[in-house]
C-alpha cells in the first residue's frame, strides 16, 4: 500500500525525442509523397 507506482516512472527525454521526430519525418516524407504523385497523375490526364 505504501508503493507508489508512478514513483519510478521518469520520461526519457532522449527516446521521446527520437521517436517523435522519427515520427515527424515519416509524415512530412509521406505527405510529400502524396502531393508529389497526386500531381504527377493530373500532369499525365490531358483532361
Amino acid at each position: 500500500p505504501d508503493v507508489d507506482p508512478d514513483a519510478d516512472f521518469v520520461y526519457d527525454y532522449e527516446t521521446l525525442r527520437i521517436v517523435g521526430l522519427s515520427f515527424a519525418g515519416v509524415l512530412v516524407l509521406l505527405s510529400i509523397l502524396l502531393l508529389t504523385g497526386n500531381r504527377i497523375r493530373r500532369c499525365g490526364k490531358s483532361e
